[in-house]
């Protein structure tokens, strides 16, 4: 298995680059892209990516683009990831890791 991770590390992370996206040396799972006044962030975790930014039209083309690379699903809006609660509203989205808290607590 762990072949397969190293092999689909590799081949996504060198498509990210051309396309532009630049691996942060800070984690090697975050993919940032400047492009004028845009700023893309991707995060991939085992087989998750979490895309956010403030592109649209930038987060459109770079899914299509993963799409047609790797055959991913698009699962909408984001509502959890690594245990944090992303919520949506009118005037923007809250994150928050009440389960965590609570998970936390209830074994002490």
């Amino acid at each position: 298995m762990k072949h397969v991770s190293r092999k689909w590390y590799e081949k996504s992370t060198s498509f990210l680059v051309t396309q532009g996206y630049e691996q942060s040396t800070s984690g090697h799972s975050l993919f940032i892209l400047h492009k004028g006044t845009s700023f893309i962030s991707l995060l991939a975790y085992v087989d998750d990516v979490t895309l956010v930014g403030n592109s649209y039209e930038e987060i459109e083309r770079i899914r299509y683009a993963l799409d047609d690379e790797f055959k991913i699903k698009d699962l909408g809006k984001l509502k959890y990831f690594l245990d944090i609660r992303v919520a949506h509203s009118k005037v923007g989205i809250s994150i928050y890791q009440r389960k965590y808290y609570f998970d936390h607590l209830n074994n002490t």
